[in-house]
C-alpha cells in the first residue's frame, strides 16, 4: 500500500510504500510519488474508562475501531468496584473477542477510599494475580493520594507489586502541588491525567510526570493544556455514545489537538509512539517487525478514516466495522430493596444558619461547595446517593447547578462504587426514579411529565450488551427529556456520575452524606452559628 506516510520515528511525513506479512510491517520504501491520502499508525487511548460508554468492551470497538483505534489502555476500576475480579474477568473475556487490542491496569483503589460503599475491595494479593496477565500493562490511576503522602501500608504494598513486576504505574492527582506532590512522585507514580490548568501541568511536567491530556465527555482539558510542553498522551478517560458516535475517538481528540495548535505530526505521536513506548505494548508505529496496525485517512486536519487494518487485516472501511461482535455473558452485582419517599426528605432544624450544599457545574468534574440560606435551600434540587449493594445506606444533601424542575433523573453509574445517584425536584419523585433503578437491577431513569424513560444496563449496573447505535440514540431521547426538566448541561448524566467521586474537588456526594473532597471528611448539612 502505498501513500504519505507518517512517521512518528523522525517526525517526518513522505511518500512511501508499506509492506506487511502475518501481521507485522515487513517493508517501508521511500517513493517519489505517492497518493494524497495519509497511512498512520493505529491509534492509542492510553487512559480509559471503557465502562463510561455505557458500552461493554466488544460493542465499544464496534464504534471506536472505525475511526482508527487500535488499542485501549482501560482502567476497568467501575467494574472492579461492582463485581471485584469477576468483573474484571468478564472485560478480558469480552474484548478477547473482538479485533481491537484491550489493554488493563490493575485497579489501585477498590474501593477508591474508605467513605464509600463499593460491591467488592481489591488487595495486593489481587494486584500480584491480575500482574500475571499479559494484558495487564500498569498498575490504574492511584487516587487515594493521601494515602501515598502519608506512605499507608496497604497502598505502597499495592504500588511495590508493580515494581515488582516492572510495570508503570499511574496517577490521579488533581491540584497536588509544591511537597506533597514531590512526595507523591516519589512513591514511583509516572503519570497524571487530571490537570485543568496549565501551571499545574507544567508542575508536574517539570518533576518528569507523563501529561496525559484529557478531552473526556464532561471534563474537556485540551485547549487550556495545548501549550504544556510536557505532554505525552492524548486520553479520553471518559466518553458517552452519543460523544463516540457523533464525534469520534481518538479521530476526534487529534481534530481537536489541531485546532488548538499541536502539530498534528506530533498529535499522532502522543497517540501512538509515546503510549506504546511507556506501557511497553509494541506499537509504536509504522516500521519493520511492528504489528501491521494502521490507518488510511484523507488529510492531517480532519482525520476521516478511510480503511483501519489491525494485524495486517482490513476491520473497517469507510466508517463502518468489517467485524461482528458477540458479548460475553453479562454480570452483576445489586442488593438492593425499594425505598420510600420519606427516605429522601432534609428536614433542617431551627438553629442552622445556612446549609452546605454541593454546586455542579456544565462540562466539568469539579464542584463548589455553597452556603445557602433555608429559604434557597428550599428551592434547591436534592441530590441522594442509595447504595446498592446490601446495607441499606441513603446520602442526600441539596444541590445547586442541575435546575431540575418538577422531576427527577438518576443513574447506578456514579464514580466509584456505582451505587445510585439521582437528583431531583422533591422527594417524590427521586423515590420513583430510585425504585425503578432498582427495579432494573441497574440503568438510567428519568421521570419527565409524570413518564419514566428507562435504559437497562445489565452488565455490572453499567453497561449495556447491545449495539452501540442504539444505545447511542436512547442516550440522546433521555437526555433529551433531562433538558424538559430544565437541566442545561450538555452530558448531564455524565455530570451526575462524577458527583459521587470523592477523590475530586471540592465537595461530593457518598452514600454515608456529604464529604468534603480537599480535607477527606464528611460533612454535616447544617451550619450553626
Amino acid at each position: 500500500m502505498s501513500g504519505q506516510l507518517v512517521n512518528v520515528f523522525t517526525r517526518e511525513t513522505y511518500p512511501a510504500k508499506i509492506e506487511w506479512e502475518d501481521g507485522i510491517f515487513t517493508s517501508i520504501e521511500e517513493l517519489g510519488h505517492a497518493p494524497e491520502h495519509f497511512i498512520i499508525p493505529g491509534l492509542i487511548d492510553a487512559h480509559i474508562h471503557m465502562e463510561s460508554s455505557f458500552l461493554c468492551p466488544s460493542r465499544f470497538a464496534e464504534l471506536v475501531v472505525p475511526r482508527g483505534t487500535c488499542a485501549t489502555i482501560t482502567d476497568p476500576h467501575e467494574m472492579a468496584n461492582v463485581c471485584g475480579l469477576a468483573g474484571i474477568n468478564y472485560m478480558l473475556r469480552d474484548s478477547a473477542r473482538i479485533p481491537l487490542k484491550c489493554f488493563f491496569t490493575a485497579p489501585s483503589c477498590v474501593p477508591s477510599t474508605q467513605y464509600e460503599t463499593s460491591g467488592a475491595s481489591i488487595g495486593p494479593k489481587q494486584i500480584d494475580e491480575l500482574m500475571r496477565d499479559k494484558r495487564v500493562v500498569a498498575l490504574g490511576e492511584v487516587m487515594n493520594y493521601p494515602a501515598v503522602i502519608r506512605r499507608e501500608k496497604r497502598m505502597m504494598a499495592k504500588i511495590a507489586v508493580a515494581k515488582k513486576y516492572g510495570k508503570p504505574i499511574d496517577g490521579h492527582a488533581p491540584l497536588l502541588t509544591g511537597s506533597d506532590l514531590r512526595k507523591y512522585i516519589s512513591a514511583g507514580i509516572s503519570t497524571d491525567h487530571e490537570c485543568t490548568k496549565l501551571s499545574e501541568a507544567n508542575e508536574k511536567a517539570r518533576l518528569g510526570m507523563i501529561i496525559h491530556v484529557r478531552e473526556s465527555s464532561a471534563a474537556k482539558d485540551l485547549k487550556e493544556l495545548s501549550h504544556c510542553k510536557g505532554i505525552k498522551c492524548l486520553v479520553s478517560d471518559d466518553l458517552e455514545p452519543d460523544t463516540l458516535l457523533k464525534h469520534g475517538h481518538m479521530d476526534r481528540i487529534l481534530r481537536l489537538a489541531v485546532e488548538n495548535g499541536i502539530d498534528p505530526v506530533e498529535a499522532i505521536r502522543m497517540c501512538s509512539l509515546h503510549p506504546s513506548r511507556h506501557y511497553g505494548l509494541g506499537m509504536d508505529g509504522i516500521a519493520p517487525r511492528f504489528p501491521a496496525n494502521f490507518a488510511v485517512c484523507d488529510n492531517l486536519r480532519f482525520f476521516n478514516m478511510r480503511l483501519v487494518f489491525i494485524d495486517g487485516k482490513v476491520v473497517a472501511d469507510n466508517g463502518k466495522p468489517l467485524f461482528r461482535v458477540r458479548p460475553a455473558r453479562p454480570v452483576n452485582n445489586f442488593h438492593c430493596t425499594k425505598k420510600k419517599q420519606d427516605d429522601f426528605a432534609i428536614r433542617l432544624h431551627k438553629k442552622c444558619w445556612r446549609v452546605n450544599a454541593l454546586g455542579a457545574k456544565d462540562a466539568g468534574i469539579h464542584t463548589q461547595k455553597m452556603l445557602l440560606t433555608q429559604a434557597q435551600a428550599a428551592k434547591a434540587n436534592i441530590i441522594t446517593i442509595v447504595e446498592r449493594y446490601g446495607h441499606g445506606r441513603i446520602g442526600k444533601a441539596h444541590s445547586v447547578g442541575f435546575n431540575i424542575r418538577d422531576g427527577a433523573f438518576g443513574l447506578s453509574v456514579s464514580h466509584d462504587s456505582h451505587n445510585i445517584i439521582a437528583v431531583g425536584s422533591s422527594p417524590e419523585p427521586i423515590c420513583q426514579v430510585v425504585n425503578k433503578i432498582i427495579d432494573m437491577k441497574g440503568g438510567i431513569a428519568v421521570l419527565s411529565k409524570g413518564r419514566m424513560h428507562t435504559l437497562a444496563l445489565p452488565v455490572g449496573g453499567l453497561m449495556s450488551d447491545q449495539p452501540a447505535e442504539g444505545v447511542a440514540r436512547k442516550i440522546d431521547e433521555l437526555e433529551e427529556e433531562i433538558r424538559k426538566l430544565g437541566c442545561t448541561f450538555r452530558h448531564p448524566m455524565g455530570t451526575l456520575s462524577f458527583m459521587g467521586l470523592l477523590v475530586i474537588p471540592e465537595i461530593k456526594m457518598s452514600d454515608r452524606g456529604l464529604f468534603d473532597a480537599q480535607n477527606f471528611e464528611f460533612m454535616h448539612s447544617c451550619v450553626e452559628l
